[in-house]
Order: C-alpha cells, then sequence, then structure tokens
C-alpha cells in the first residue's frame, strides 16, 4: 500500500520556486523542474546548508538496489545558487569518513564569517566546520 517501504524510491530532483508575474498572467509559476546536465546521485539521510552563496549536500545513503545494503557516502557537492548547477568536486569530502546519520547548519562565527557546522554519530569530541576562503575554495577543519 501507499508508504510502504515498496512504495519508497530515491531522487535527485532540483526544483525551482518561480514567483506569479501580474504582468505575465499566461506564464508559468509555482514549482518548476530544473533540468540538471550534472548533479548528485539520489540518496536519503543527507543535509544539505548554505555556504558563500552555494548550497552544500554532504554525505547521505544510496539505496541502491533493494536488498543490496546500498552504499554510505562521503561526497560533498555544491549548488550555486544563482545558476542552480553544480559543482561535484569543489569540496573536498567529508573528513570522518562516510556518513549518513549526521545533522548540519550554518552557523555564523565571531568575526562575522559564515560556516557550516557538521555532526554525526563519529563525532564524540568534535564538530566539522566547512568554511570557504576569500579565493572560493572550501576546506573541513575538526573544532572541539
Amino acid at each position: 500500500g501507499v508508504g510502504s517501504p515498496l512504495d519508497r524510491f530515491v531522487l535527485n530532483d532540483l526544483f525551482e520556486f518561480v514567483p506569479y508575474d501580474e504582468g505575465e498572467e499566461a506564464a508559468p509559476w509555482g514549482w518548476m523542474r530544473v533540468d540538471q546536465e550534472t548533479a548528485p546521485g539520489p540518496r536519503l539521510a543527507t543535509t544539505a546548508s548554505t555556504i558563500g552563496g552555494k548550497a552544500a549536500v554532504m554525505g547521505g545513503w544510496d539505496p541502491q538496489t533493494t536488498g543490496s545494503g546500498g552504499v554510505i557516502l562521503e561526497d560533498v557537492a555544491l549548488l550555486d545558487l544563482d545558476t542552480l548547477e553544480w559543482t561535484l568536486d569543489g569540496a573536498p569530502p567529508l573528513p570522518d569518513g562516510p556518513t549518513s546519520r549526521h545533522v548540519s547548519a550554518t552557523v555564523r562565527t565571531a568575526d562575522g564569517k559564515s560556516v557550516i557546522c557538521l555532526h554525526n554519530h563519529r563525532c564524540t569530541d568534535h564538530v566539522l566546520l566547512l568554511s570557504q576562503e576569500e579565493g572560493g575554495d572550501v576546506s573541513w577543519e575538526k573544532q572541539a
């Protein structure tokens, strides 16, 4: 039936909300699927947070074929929020290895810099911080 495990599947669709334009009554509006030439693979149990005009999709679980157990992921894909284009190799992988049981949030440091703070089940004495340098490169550090 609906909602049973047999009805669930993973997607990697991307949607953009296009607001209604009173001057263009015939124009489409609402949630529109974005055509993607490049995109991260489908996944469940992932997180996404923003940094420097990009959304970072981190880790997760790709269940693959039923009964296989799937694969836990360690990748970080970056979505440019202006162009809606993905960069799949623009950030280093998760430092503690593959994870799907994690949370992330964008936080502002005391000096006004935005960083992504990530915590997973292996972070017993630290969190992971993803920051963006002035040149645009991103890097991880462990924070006790």
